[in-house]
């Protein structure tokens, strides 16, 4: 089965990675991630036509997308999967600590380098063309003006029980004193980028299916 993304707003995202992270380790069940470590958001901005083409039809009208769901998941109802190998964890928390640092540093064009067109679609910032044509231009002068090279660093936790799906993609889990996040992560042209992610419920409690 494969999951449906359910989002939560990129100020959440940031507000989970930003600093005050949990130092809890991966389990041993799996590979464990680096520690606790700095990361830039250095990745290529995604170009504004190509996130216009995904949001947006050739005659200007918003390209139909699913609803969202802000609703958290309890931990044990998450899907479950083989254990990752240590390459594939590795990547896969190189991805997710530098996703979460463009989005803490306001890089948001960067970010969405980071994720699958599928993904990108939910994160349309207006339903007009121009008003959104001049947002991806003040993000494109921010990204003009913040090169890689000097990009800020921010302190991000690793990634634990990082798990291979039924589908053929790959889960993670990020925890923070904010909150946690569930990572769905799909690889393609050779890299792992973030195709969903979902809010968890540490505390919450499975509901029965009848």
């Amino acid at each position: 089965m494969r999951w449906s993304v359910v989002p939560v707003t990129a100020t959440v995202v940031a507000a989970i990675v930003m600093l005050r992270v949990d130092r809890a380790v991966a389990q041993d069940a799996t590979p464990v991630a680096s520690p606790i470590a700095t990361v830039a958001c250095a990745v290529e901005p995604r170009p504004t036509d190509e996130l216009l083409a995904l949001w947006f039809g050739p005659g200007g009208a918003p390209v139909e997308t699913p609803g969202r769901s802000g609703t958290a998941v309890p931990e044990l109802t998450l899907p479950q999967g083989e254990p990752a190998d240590e390459e594939t964890v590795a990547a896969v928390d190189a991805t997710a600590r530098e996703f979460f640092a463009c989005f803490a540093t306001d890089q948001n064009t960067r970010a969405f380098a980071l994720m699958t067109d599928d993904l990108v679609r939910l994160f349309v910032p207006s339903d007009t063309l121009e008003q959104t044509r001049v947002y991806l231009e003040h993000l494109e002068i921010q990204a003009v003006g913040t090169p890689a090279a000097e990009a800020e660093e921010i302190t991000v936790a690793p990634v634990r029980d990082v798990r291979v799906l039924e589908d053929g993609r790959v889960g993670a889990i990020l925890k923070a004193e904010e909150g946690t996040l569930f990572l769905f992560l799909e690889r393609q042209g050779g890299r792992w980028l973030v195709d969903g992610f979902v809010e968890v419920d540490p505390e919450g409690t499975p509901v029965t299916e009848t």
